[in-house]
């Protein structure tokens, strides 16, 4: 069951960089670059959460043993 943690751990760091979003254009290529890598990130640990969700229910037995 660590996909809540995961889940909730990409929610964080997808909500980080969304604030001062309306400033992207006017930001230095660095900030971006810094910007798009935790949404990538956090889409990396959003998507294992879900297919670790999925996983778990398919297969309960397997997470309890």
């Amino acid at each position: 069951m660590i996909f809540i943690f995961t889940i909730l751990f990409g929610l964080c760091l997808l909500f980080f960089p969304l604030q001062g979003i309306k400033d992207f254009k006017n930001e230095k290529l660095s900030y971006k670059v810094i910007r798009l890598i935790f949404f990538g990130l956090a889409l990396v640990l959003i998507t294992a959460g879900v297919i670790d969700v999925i996983g778990w229910i398919n297969n309960p037995g397997d997470y309890f043993e």
